[in-house]
Order: structure tokens, then C-alpha cells, then sequence
């Protein structure tokens, strides 16, 4: 089933069945850092689709003890927020010292990101604001650069026919033979090289 159509309703039930599980107001003992992310986007998923019916998001804001319909965030926010980490430089130490940890922050924030692009709909605002202007300059950092790569597989999909009727978005070729060209790239630098191999795209 489309995540589209039952995200609400996979929402709720989770809620009232196990309410800690999506709460941002877990106990002191638990490392949330990185869950707290995709709790948060969801949050503002939330508010996007029931503005219409305010009654329902309420419902869950007093049950996970979420923010106000009026204190969430829009999701164009929430991105704009993630892409500012990939900047901070502890983010980027983070991933020598302590793998764990980066590796927990980074699988959340690239699920908190494939969630809001999914209900943002727009690919402009995927492929020239976010995949040209925030993905594509990370391929030079070394930290970062996996993290793109994942990035532009998962967000390059949306720009993919969804029928026959459809043609792909503008873009997606790009992508695609982008990442065609780093998969053919050996995995050793030439002598002399420093330069990241994920980051030798000429």
C-alpha cells in the first residue's frame, strides 16, 4: 500500500498503542537524538495533512506531547534545518570520534529527509534546491560523501515516472550518470591523490 495512503492511519495506531515509540519526550537514559529527527519530521508531516481536519493532529500532539498545531514547523523549514548540518563541522568530526553515534545520526536524518521530500511533492524543490545546491557539493567532503551518494539514490527516485503516461523528470538523468561514473571510478586515487574518490567527477 502507498505510504501516502496510510501513513495517518499507521500513525495513529501507532500512538495509541505504543506512544513512546513516536513521543519527543523520551526518558533521560535513552540516546533520541537521531530518532528525534524523523519524530520531527513526521510532526510537521502530520500538520501538512490533517490541516484540514486540525481535530486529529491535536489528538496526537496530546498523546506523543508534540508541539502545537501553531509551533510546527512547515516541512520546507525542517529541510533547510537538516541541510544546515551537514555544514556544522562537529557533525563532520563526529564520524571519527564516535562511528556509532554519526552512523545513528546519519541513518536518521537521510530517513528524516526521504520522508519530507516524499509529502513536498515538488521536484524543483528536491532537484534544484536541495540535490544541485546541498547533495551535490557534499560529494567533495570525504565525511560526507557517502551520505550524498545514499541522498541521491533514495531522492532521485521521486523524479521517476510514476505511469506510462509520465516522463522523467528533469534532472534524473543526471543523477543517474553521475552515479554510473562514480561506480565506474577505481577504488585506489592515483599516486599522489589525495583527493576523495567519490569526489573525482571530471
Amino acid at each position: 500500500m502507498p505510504l501516502e495512503s496510510n501513513v495517518l492511519t499507521t500513525t495513529l495506531n501507532v500512538a495509541l498503542v505504543c506512544p513512546i515509540i513516536l513521543s519527543l519526550h523520551k526518558p533521560p537514559e535513552v540516546n533520541a537524538a537521531g530518532t528525534d529527527l524523523v519524530i520531527k519530521t513526521l510532526e510537521s508531516v502530520m500538520a501538512r495533512k490533517t490541516v484540514t481536519e486540525p481535530n486529529i493532529y491535536r489528538t496526537l500532539s496530546n498523546i506523543l506531547g508534540w508541539r502545537s498545531l501553531e509551533q510546527v514547523p512547515p516541512l520546507e523549514n525542517v529541510i533547510k534545518e537538516f541541510a544546515t548540518l551537514f555544514q556544522i563541522e562537529d557533525f563532520k568530526v563526529l564520524s571519527t570520534l564516535n562511528p556509532a553515534a554519526f552512523e545513528d545520526l546519519r541513518f536518521n536524518l537521510v530517513k528524516s529527509l526521504e520522508l519530507a521530500f516524499y509529502h513536498m511533492t515538488h521536484w524543483n524543490i528536491v532537484y534544484d534546491d536541495f540535490v544541485r545546491n546541498v547533495v551535490w557539493p557534499m560529494m567533495n567532503e570525504e565525511a560526507l560523501a557517502d551520505i550524498a551518494l545514499e541522498l541521491m539514490v533514495l531522492l532521485g527516485q521521486f523524479g521517476l515516472p510514476k505511469n506510462d503516461t509520465e516522463q522523467e523528470k528533469k534532472g534524473v538523468r543526471f543523477i543517474r550518470d553521475r552515479l554510473l561514473h562514480i561506480l565506474s571510478v577505481t577504488d585506489m586515487p592515483p599516486e599522489g591523490d589525495s583527493c576523495p574518490r567519490h569526489a573525482r567527477l571530471a
